[in-house]
């Protein structure tokens, strides 16, 4: 199986809530049968608790990293404290079976984190009512460089925020791989 094939599959079981049936002895159990998967492809699970929790979007960079964004406070909202709760997790270190070796808290404090792409050696984040720029200059796995890019977008119901960010001009070849996959598939 290529790398781009291993890829889909590995995506489609990280964001999809629906494969996970419920803990076995010997971890997290897919429910194959609840998918319509083309037959050149085979599905595994990549990523799961704890190294990611509540995923709702991810990006590759161009060195092959995940940057998994988890939005920890979604339905109940932020706590009482006021301090957001979602973050971004990078997820590191692909070893021959295709599976990250690190999951690390790469940036905390996101407001209802919805959408990730790859920018400038660093990420764009879409956290209404801002457009935050995060990244990892000193290269320990979390983000010390946090820019406001962009803010004044509308904070509401969580499923209308701002979201769909995408990076066209910074799109991995991983990535590239994955969306021609993705589209010669559909």
């Amino acid at each position: 199986m290529t790398t781009a094939r291993r890829f889909t599959a590995a995506v489609l079981a990280l964001l999809s809530l629906r494969a996970v049936q419920g803990l076995g002895a010997s971890g997290v159990v897919l429910d194959r049968a609840s998918y319509d998967l083309h037959p050149a492809l085979e599905m595994q699970l990549w990523a799961a608790e704890p190294d990611v929790v509540d995923p709702v979007a991810m990006c590759f960079d161009a060195n092959g990293r995940a940057y998994v964004v988890e939005m920890r406070d979604y339905p109940t909202g932020m706590p009482p404290d006021g301090r957001p709760g979602g973050t971004i997790r990078l997820l590191e270190g692909m070893n021959a079976d295709g599976k990250p070796e690190r999951a690390t808290l790469f940036a905390t404090g996101l407001r209802f984190p919805t959408s990730i792409t790859p920018w400038r050696g660093g990420v764009l984040v879409a956290a209404p009512p801002q457009i935050l720029w995060l990244k990892d200059t000193n290269r320990d796995g979390v983000a010390d460089t946090r820019e406001v890019v962009l803010d004044g977008f509308h904070a509401g119901v969580t499923d209308s925020n701002v979201n769909g960010l995408r990076s066209e001009e910074h799109t991995s070849e991983l990535q590239s791989h994955l969306n021609l996959v993705c589209r010669l598939l559909l």
